[in-house]
């Protein structure tokens, strides 16, 4: 059976919430129209759901591709610590090309491989974090590049 995503289901339970406020409110209609219409308070009571259904809806819906701002501030701290990374790199890799000795470029190779493994790691932690609150746009993007990986291949 194939996975339904989290924004589809909220969506889903969103729209199901409507339906349910949309039959209430029907039913109070058809009620209130026939011949022993409901008490004061069966009316009371089937308004309230209808309108407690339709503010459920609503919040579905609005949550459905919000960013927690908790997580987003993580994983920009994670994108920028890789930018500071990436400078390092570079700036090392410049100065052992433009004035190292074969001694020194060899110690410089080691040294960016280190912030190379770090680089790997950093943007490893930051699409995590960005799956934490959509996970959705980090599958879809996942599965473009393996689908890319797989023509590269054939």
């Amino acid at each position: 059976m194939p996975q339904v995503r989290a924004s589809t289901r909220k969506k889903l339970l969103a729209s199901v919430l409507l339906l349910g406020s949309l039959v209430v409110t029907a039913f109070l209609a058809v009620k209130s129209g026939s011949h022993k219409p409901p008490s004061t308070l069966e009316a009371w009571l089937l308004g309230i759901m209808a309108a407690a259904l339709q503010i459920a809806a609503g919040v579905n819906f609005a949550s459905v591709g919000k960013a927690d701002p908790t997580l987003a501030r993580s994983s920009v701290r994670y994108l920028v610590t890789l930018g500071l990374r990436a400078q390092k790199a570079r700036l090392l890799a410049e100065e052992s090309f433009a004035y190292g000795s074969p001694e020194s470029r060899h110690l410089a190779l080691g040294q960016l491989s280190v912030y190379l493994s770090e680089i790997e790691e950093g943007a490893a932690l930051a699409a995590e974090s960005w799956a934490d609150f959509h996970a959705d746009a980090v599958a879809d993007i996942i599965k473009g590049l393996e689908q890319a990986k797989g023509d590269d291949n054939a």
